[in-house]
């Protein structure tokens, strides 16, 4: 049964049956399924986000962080980092700012082209994500552990699949 949709928000299914007449042959459980992956997507964000500010951390500025230390160890321009987090240039900046107040990551020029910048960890960052990265792998970790090995190994395969369609449809609509 049918309780909501990403397409309609929280509808009871009667209401959500009449919101779907509008748009003839849309397939409601597809968009059920759409549904329940962004409120699973939600709620996993939530968790993750509450043991990240352990550290005074949020999501993007987790990631900053881990990209710094293990893709980037020798630093990134502002350019390379918003893309590795699908975000644009001045949001990066934003994150950035927050991150260079705290002493965890420093910015320099970059000596191969003096209009861009350079950011790297910093001491500081490093012992952070010591600290953090292991509560987030403990709840990472246990976030799963009602599914079966074979489930999680299908979760990936599923989620990766969706992933890369919706890549595609974006690069489509370019």
């Amino acid at each position: 049964m049918l309780t909501g949709s990403f397409l309609f928000g929280d509808l009871p299914p009667p209401a959500l049956e009449a919101a779907a007449s509008m748009v003839p042959n849309v397939d409601l459980s597809a968009v059920a399924a759409v549904y329940q992956l962004a409120k699973g997507s939600q709620a996993l964000l939530r968790v993750l986000a509450e043991q990240m500010s352990q550290g005074g951390l949020t999501p993007p500025r987790y990631r900053i962080l881990t990209l710094l230390a293990f893709q980037f160890p020798e630093g990134a321009t502002v350019q390379t980092l918003a893309q590795a987090l699908g975000i644009r240039p001045p949001t990066m900046t934003t994150h950035l700012n927050g991150l260079e107040t705290g002493g965890l990551l420093r910015r320099n020029p970059d000596p191969a082209n003096r209009r861009s910048t350079v950011v790297r960890l910093t001491p500081k960052g490093q012992r952070l994500l010591k600290q953090v990265i292991p509560v987030v792998a403990s709840t990472t970790g246990s976030l799963l552990e009602s599914f079966s090995q074979r489930e999680v190994n299908l979760l990936v395969r599923l989620m990766s699949r969706l992933e890369q369609h919706c890549e595609r449809l974006g690069q489509d609509h370019e």
